[in-house]
C-alpha cells in the first residue's frame, strides 16, 4: 500500500517535472529500510539466518568503504586515519545493525553476537559521523542492558572485561584521542554558524524546513519521488543563510512527507510504530 501511494505520487508529478524510470527505485530505499526488514524477517522462520546475512553484508560494505575511502583522511595527533565512504549512510546502517544483533541476543545469548557487535563498533569509529556514533552507542547500551537481564550471563566476568578495556584505553592514551575527536566533531557542527559559513546544524535545519515547505505546497501528492533537489533550489530565497545544496533532507520522514504527501507519510509512521 505504501509503495502504491508513492507510485501514484510519482505518476501525478510527471506532469510537473521530468520523470525518469530510475526514480521509481527510490521507493525501494524505504522498502528495504531497517524497520521493514525487521517486520519481514520476524515473520519468517529463517529470520536469524537472514538477519545475520544482512549484517554480514553491512560489514562487507563498510570494509569496502574503508579500503576505498574517497574522503580526506582525518588527522588526529600524529595519526592520519582514513574516513569510510559514505560515512553517514554506512555509519547509520552499522548502528541499526547493532540493534539487530541486540534483538537476536534477546532471544538467544551467543558469544558470536558480541563478536559481530564489536566489529560493527570498531568499523563505525572510522565513519567520523556523529549520527553513527550516537546510534552505535545507544545500541551498545541496549546490548549491555540485555546482557544484565539475562540469567545465563556471567555478569562478573563482563564487568571485569569492561574495566580492563577502559584501563587499557586510558593507559595507552586512546581516551584522550577519543575526547579530542568528539570535541572536533562538535566544533564542526557549528551550532552558531549559518550553512553558508559551514555550519552543519544550520544546513540540516534548512533542508528539513525546505521539505516542510514542499509538503505545504503539495500536501496530498507531494512533489514526487526524487524531485527534492529540483524543488529545493526554488526555496533558496526562503531559506536564506540556511540554504545548503543537497538532494534529500537528511530525514526519511521529511523526505517521504515532501516527496509523496500526507498519506504515505501516515502509513510510514504506522509502519515504524508497528515495528517498535
Amino acid at each position: 500500500i505504501f509503495a502504491s501511494f508513492v507510485f501514484i505520487s510519482y505518476i501525478v508529478n510527471i506532469f510537473y517535472y521530468d520523470g525518469k524510470i530510475v526514480d521509481i527505485f527510490e521507493i525501494v530505499r524505504y522498502l528495504l529500510s531497517g524497520y521493514l526488514i525487521l517486520i519481514l524477517l520476524y515473520m519468517n522462520k529463517y529470520y536469524e539466518i537472514l538477519l545475520k546475512g544482512f549484517v554480514t553484508g553491512v560489514i562487507v560494505s563498510i570494509l569496502f568503504g574503508f579500503l576505498e575511502p574517497n574522503n580526506l583522511s582525518v588527522d588526529i595527533a600524529s595519526f592520519s586515519i582514513p574516513q569510510i565512504f559514505n560515512p553517514n549512510v554506512l555509519g547509520v546502517v552499522a548502528g541499526f545493525s547493532v540493534f539487530f544483533m541486540v534483538m537476536l541476543e534477546i532471544y538467544k545469548h551467543s558469544i558470536k553476537n558480541l563478536f559481530i557487535i564489536l566489529i560493527l563498533i570498531a568499523l563505525s569509529v572510522f565513519t567520523f559521523s556523529k549520527a553513527a556514533w550516537l546510534i552505535v552507542f545507544c545500541g551498545l547500551i541496549s546490548y549491555v542492558l540485555v546482557l544484565f537481564t539475562s540469567n545465563n550471563f556471567r555478569k562478573r566476568y563482563f564487568i571485569l572485561f569492561l574495566i580492563s578495556v577502559i584501563f587499557l584505553l586510558w593507559y595507552f592514551g586512546f581516551i584522550y584521542h577519543v575526547i579530542d575527536v568528539i570535541m572536533w566533531k562538535l566544533r564542526a557542527t557549528s551550532f552558531e554558524s549559518s550553512a553558508i559559513d559551514g555550519g552543519t546544524f544550520s544546513a540540516r535545519l534548512g533542508l528539513i524546513l525546505s521539505g516542510i515547505y514542499m509538503f505545504l505546497d503539495n500536501p496530498f501528492f507531494g512533489i514526487g519521488i526524487s524531485n527534492f533537489e529540483h524543488y529545493h533550489y526554488q526555496n533558496e530565497s526562503l531559506l536564506g543563510d540556511s540554504f545548503f545544496a543537497d538532494d534529500n533532507p537528511n530525514s526519511a520522514f521529511v523526505y517521504i512527507l515532501a516527496g509523496a504527501g500526507i498519506f504515505p507519510f501516515i502509513l510510514w509512521c504506522l509502519i515504524v510504530l508497528y515495528s517498535i
